[in-house]
């Protein structure tokens, strides 16, 4: 039986998140998130997902029309110390939207933020290939 799990992250920051949603690559294949398909509720609304006894209430919503083949949208709802709870569908995190998506998310997440602040600070950024395959930020004036 499919149910939602919920996971508190760090993410504080709506704009930011945002932004990550729709860089960070999909699975299978799907293309990326657009900012229309991010959808911003400021008083919460109703996750539709496999059972529709199990309404979760989130502030950020992808729907599942977005997700490719999954049973539930995705959310992540404002908590009270300012932090966003990511609430995905159990079955669909072993469908590509489990932990090393999340990962990916949280990292897009943290560019989108340093990104802000550089150019906020008068910086342009360069991302660098590193020889490990990984990816760096070289931020200069």
């Amino acid at each position: 039986m499919s149910a939602y799990a919920e996971f508190v992250t760090e993410f504080r920051d709506q704009e930011a998140l945002t932004v990550a949603l729709c860089t960070v690559a999909m699975p299978h294949g799907l293309p990326r998130l657009t900012r229309d398909e991010v959808e911003i509720h400021p008083d919460g609304t109703n996750l539709v997902g496999y059972d529709t006894k199990e309404a979760r209430l989130a502030h950020l919503v992808v729907r599942k029309r977005h997700l490719g083949h999954t049973l539930s949208d995705i959310g992540f709802r404002k908590e009270a110390n300012g932090c966003f709870s990511v609430i995905v569908d159990d079955y669909d995190m072993n469908k590509g939207y489990g932990e090393p998506w999340l990962n990916a998310v949280k990292q897009q997440y943290a560019r989108a933020l340093v990104t802000r602040k550089a150019h906020a600070l008068g910086y342009s950024i360069k991302d660098r290939q590193e020889a490990d395959g990984s990816l760096s930020m070289v931020l200069a004036r």
